[in-house]
């Protein structure tokens, strides 16, 4: 890794170039960015999903954000790159420190979306710096070995799981396009295109979302870009008539017959600002807009949702024989590592569902101190073993055909907690009720509940750097917009049959970190234009480490019922010794 700083040190020394922006991410906005992508990983080693590096002839700096600081301070050479928390030190900040008047910076120009770009213009032309992105393939020529692209098959998403016809959703898309007056909608974000079109690409990593491009006419017509490796007639007979299949190398020659005089919505957060200035030289009329799919596919269809009840009983199944499995195993003294248990986790997902496909994110087992970094990985080199009355944090999730999962649990592994560690799983337990039981009026934001989670925890001085809950996809991305419950301002409203997490934590750095996390659907209440969410996590929570005397009744009575419902949905399905540990651990309180 330092011998790389280096060689691009030299570079920018040799080419009059003052520093360079290295984001990590695709063209096509993918959460899990592939190893061929991933820049930020190659020049910095960090592995974290959020990570953005500057590099400068003579000094080199990772930005990440909470989640990903201790995470960083373990996979970085500190001694060469420096660390800094997007909270407490801004990009921008760093640059105008340590950038002069006059100053070259080079950017990747499919790496950052036409909002990301304007922004870093603005500031250059503040600081009078120019911006360039001609020279950028410098570091792929210097990237020797390079992983191979992968490039999955496309395939289409079943009616019976997606719920709605890909007609229709595109019907409504053109709706949407000839009331807002725009001849075009250009798309480069998978999981929306994978959502609209109803196809995915099972063996990509994670996300089953193609990556491709879409170009949607406001006359019904759509035209769709892939890879070569990809096209094939079986794919093009599926959409005949309505979708027009090419390959990536088509779409500029496509953009310059079809652009000119077009007025063409563009997401600026999401659209790359190297075709953007593509459509633009085209003669395309840009419209700025925000990408109406989002919205269309946050709001789950009765199919969907459905299939997501179904998809969190299997995964409970699965979940409820891990962790008898885990507390049995180090109750007889055997060796058990994180990777160990990450491995069950996915071994018995895939027995309990024909419908598992892989994943929804890499499994978080992290015992003792690594249960505080709060996006932990076990790797060859951290992998730890579990020992007797370690408390472990397991986040997980799988991929269904029929749903997307993510649940934590955090476990004791023994019968010792200490009163401070009981403490503070009780408050985070209390955070999570809080939110799950609170009704709302329609047009409350989720960033107007996050308080609600942690309000247990900052009565004590504490909190934690992560937000407490994200949209969920259907066999798409596990972590998906526009709406959450984030301190972070956000003004997307929730809506009936949207579904999100729920997930307050605590994290004792060199200790242990504590989550709970279910996935919750948002439905109608009651009372007249309210609502209430529904949880749809069947997994029971780790009665030893609660601390009784600080619930209220209310509470008790909350996870009582709630322990009761994951035993019926649970118990038929799992073997006569699971189901005597579940009814164990959701014995009343």
């Amino acid at each position: 890794m330092t011998i790389i700083l280096k060689q691009i040190q030299q570079y920018l020394i040799e080419h009059n170039v003052d520093a360079i922006l290295i984001a990590k991410g695709d063209p096509h906005r993918s959460e899990y960015t592939s190893n061929h992508d991933n820049y930020v990983q190659f020049v910095s080693s960090f592995t974290g999903s959020n990570g953005f590096t500057v590099v400068t002839p003579l000094q080199a700096v990772l930005f990440t954000d909470g989640r990903y600081t201790i995470q960083a301070r373990q996979e970085v050479d500190t001694d060469y790159i420096a660390i800094l928390d997007f909270t407490r030190n801004t990009i921008v900040q760093w640059l105008t420190q340590h950038l002069s008047s006059n100053a070259k910076i080079l950017y990747h120009p499919h790496l950052f979306s036409i909002d990301e770009f304007k922004y870093y213009q603005q500031i250059s032309q503040l600081n009078n710096w120019s911006l360039i992105s001609n020279n950028f393939d410098f570091l792929d020529k210097m990237w020797v070995n390079r992983p191979t692209q992968l490039v999955p098959e496309i395939v289409t998403h079943p009616l019976e799981y997606a719920g709605q016809p890909y007609e229709e959703k595109l019907h409504q898309v053109v709706q949407w396009l000839n009331n807002n007056n725009l001849k075009g909608l250009f798309l480069n974000t998978a999981e929306s295109i994978a959502w609209l079109l109803n196809i995915r690409s099972p063996q990509r990593p994670l996300t089953p979302a193609p990556a491709c491009y879409l170009w949607i006419s406001n006359t019904g017509q759509a035209y769709c870009f892939i890879d070569d490796q990809q096209l094939n007639e079986r794919l093009r007979n599926q959409f005949i008539g309505v979708i027009t299949f090419y390959s990536y190398h088509h779409l500029p020659h496509f953009i310059a017959q079809q652009a000119d005089g077009c007025s063409i919505g563009l997401d600026p957060k999401e659209c790359p600002i190297y075709w953007h200035d593509i459509i633009h030289h085209c003669g395309g009329i840009i419209k700025l807009i925000n990408n109406p799919i989002n919205q269309l596919k946050s709001i789950k269809n009765s199919v969907e949702i459905d299939g997501a009840i179904q998809a969190h009983i299997d995964d409970g199944v699965a979940l409820c024989q891990a962790f008898y499995w885990l507390k049995k195993q180090i109750g007889n003294g055997a060796r058990l590592s994180e990777i160990d248990v990450a491995n069950k986790l996915y071994d018995l997902r895939q027995q309990q569902s024909q419908l598992f496909k892989q994943n929804s994110f890499d499994a978080i087992v992290g015992c003792g101190p690594h249960g505080a970094i709060i996006h932990y990985h076990a790797c060859d080199g951290t992998n730890q073993i579990i020992r007797q009355n370690d408390i472990v944090l397991i986040d997980s999730g799988g991929q269904y055909l029929n749903g997307t999962t993510d649940v934590t649990r955090t476990l004791l592994c023994g019968h010792q907690p200490s009163s401070i560690l009981k403490t503070h799983y009780t408050l985070v337990l209390k955070g999570h009720i809080a939110l799950t039981r609170q009704i709302f009026p329609r047009g409350t934001s989720g960033s107007q509940l996050d308080v609600l989670a942690r309000q247990f925890l900052w009565q004590h001085g504490l909190d934690y750097k992560h937000g407490t809950g994200h949209g969920v996809g259907s066999y798409l991305g596990v972590h998906e917009g526009p709406q959450n419950i984030s301190s972070i301002p956000n003004n997307v409203v929730l809506e009936p049959d949207m579904i999100l997490s729920n997930e307050p934590g605590y994290y004792l750095e060199n200790q242990y970190g504590i989550r709970i996390e279910s996935l919750i659907l948002v439905e109608p209440h009651s009372e007249k234009d309210f609502l209430a969410f529904r949880t749809l996590t069947m997994v029971p929570f780790e009665p030893i480490l609660i601390d009784k005397n600080l619930l209220s009744p209310d509470e008790i009575v909350w996870i009582d019922h709630y322990h009761q419902q994951v035993f019926t949905t649970i118990s038929p399905h799992v073997s006569s010794e699971v189901r005597q540990w579940l009814m164990d651990v959701t014995q009343p309180l």
